[in-house]
């Protein structure tokens, strides 16, 4: 053929071939039995394009077989185009419809590739055969458009071989199957009314109506018909603890069925009880790994993703090694109650709002908190936003004060007293705490604790400490400071002949008064 000209060839058993322009082919051999019609035909492809729509071939001996330079091509039934540019070497095999079997005659020891529906393969030269992909949908529509069949009324024709589209997929009415990731497990709470799982779509042809839509739940092995055509819907009633893989395939007016890989696999797995259960189970196990001091059990409860908004805890590690470290060494006495507020489901977490009241060392704490469990990740927790126990820092025991004396080598102030306090309801971020000192003689003193000097002298967290100087007068009454002293303020005075101290801390709903004996 020239330019600008093409052959269409239509063989006895009504197959067609057309050859394109520009285009160089031989007839090798073609030969059909009336009788058996057995029938054997071989072309070779010098140059340019062709495209066959080749029938069913009767009996075994049957052969219909193209080739080029490099490339041996065999079909029984399909629709497929073959182009060859002999200045490169480069074959490309695309099928329109159904499936071809290629041999690259340079690698006479390699199988058979196949190229099926939508796919392609190309050889470039005396190289190996490439692997067999998906062609593109406009690379296709432009072949089938320069290679559309003019002849009798039951050719194909370029607009009617392009297959119909699946264009969407809801399930359950909010949950877009397209935006799938991960296998989707759902609930008894997802159900309609009737116990069933739903399905409603869209589907769309260029030109030729849509007759029927399809669906599997077994990946393909079996398909039932859904009620509708271009808007479709499907239901089915599933079974406990069951994976159920969904694809969906339209048909239009041509009898031409879509590729249903062409939109996708999606694995449903359905568990028999509600969100309001799992949620339940979650938190139960949560707390009952929390009251036994169980990191190895808590950390399985959270993803390794997990972002917690609750507290500022932004990690799976701060929240476990971090946080929660000193209220597990030191948790004696703990005891929570929840509640269930809402329980609601955003297609990918299970949401849920708890209200809870907690008891450390008989001192009592309550708050709220949003969970969020991952639905994708067998249910483990994402984050969380409100309130946590462990906001209250409420440290075991009750409020202990330790009192400590030390030589200071001043023969002026030979005493020294180191306070050291423990106060739960002080937030995180407060770095100190002022006590009230009162001695004998009634002269009050204001001393500062700090959460570092507490921490430097225990080696713990939570709570506070200083150190301050006592003089004594050696008289039971209150005496004027010695100037010789004045310089190692501050100072604190006491006399009498109980030489108590009196300390007291009153803030953040906590007071207690101690009065303690000097030496």
């Amino acid at each position: 053929t020239d330019s600008e000209s093409s052959v269409e060839l239509k063989l006895a058993d009504g197959s067609v071939i057309k050859i394109g322009e520009e285009s160089h082919v031989i007839i090798k051999e073609f030969s059909q039995v009336e009788v058996t019609k057995v029938s054997r035909s071989k072309f070779e492809l010098i140059k340019g394009k062709v495209r066959a729509v080749v029938k069913p071939l009767i009996g075994k001996e049957s052969r219909f077989t193209i080739e080029s330079d490099n490339v041996t091509l065999g079909v029984r039934s399909t629709d497929f185009g073959m182009i060859f540019d002999p200045d490169l070497g480069n074959t490309n095999v695309i099928s329109v419809e159904g499936c071809v079997s290629i041999l690259a005659k340079n690698f006479p020891s390699l199988d058979a590739l196949e190229v099926c529906t939508m796919e392609e393969l190309l050889v470039s030269g005396s190289d190996s055969p490439g692997s067999v992909k998906k062609v593109d949908v406009e690379k296709l529509k432009e072949f089938l458009e320069e290679m559309g069949f003019k002849g009798e009324e039951g050719t194909s024709g370029s607009e009617e071989i392009l297959p119909p589209e699946i264009t969407s997929a809801i399930l359950n009415n909010r949950i877009n199957l397209e935006d799938m990731e991960d296998v989707l497990t759902l609930t008894k709470s997802d159900l309609g009314v009737d116990g069933k799982i739903s399905i409603a779509g869209t589907a769309e042809d260029g030109k030729y109506g849509i007759t029927k839509v399809e669906v599997t739940t077994d990946g393909g092995m079996t398909w039932s018909a859904a009620g509708g055509a271009d808007r479709w819907t499907f239901a089915f009633k599933p079974e406990a603890d069951m994976e159920y893989e969904l694809m969906m395939r339209a048909t239009n007016e041509k009898d031409v069925v879509s590729d249903p890989e062409d939109f996708g696999s999606f694995t449903v797995k359905y568990t028999d009880v509600s969100y309001e259960e799992i949620a339940k189970e979650f938190i139960d196990n949560f707390f009952r790994y929390v009251k036994s001091s169980n990191t190895t059990g808590l950390g399985d409860l959270i993803s390794d993703s997990y972002d917690g908004k609750a507290a500022s805890l932004f990690t799976k590690d701060e929240l476990l090694d971090d946080n929660l470290e000193e209220f597990f060494d030191t948790n004696q006495d703990f005891t929570i109650s929840y509640s269930i507020n809402q329980v609601s489901y955003d297609g990918k977490s299970v949401i849920v709002s708890t209200s809870w009241n907690a008891s450390i060392g008989g001192v009592s704490s309550s708050g709220t908190t949003k969970w969020w469990l991952s639905q994708s990740d067998n249910y483990t927790l994402i984050h969380t936003e409100g309130k946590w126990f462990t906001d209250e820092y409420m440290y075991i025991g009750t409020p202990e004060l330790v009192v400590t004396l030390r030589s200071t080598g001043i023969p002026a102030c030979p005493d020294g007293v180191r306070i050291m306090l423990v106060a739960p309801k002080v937030p995180a971020s407060q770095d100190s705490v002022i006590v009230d000192i009162e001695v004998y003689c009634d002269i009050p003193k204001e001393v500062t604790l700090t959460r570092s000097f507490y921490e430097k002298e225990t080696g713990k967290k939570g709570g506070f400490g200083g150190d301050f100087y006592v003089y004594d007068t050696g008289s039971p009454t209150c005496t004027a400071v010695p100037p010789q002293v004045v310089p190692y303020e501050p100072f604190l005075y006491y006399g009498g002949a109980d030489k108590s101290l009196g300390v007291s801390y009153s803030d953040y709903g906590y007071s207690f008064f101690e009065t303690i004996m000097m030496p």
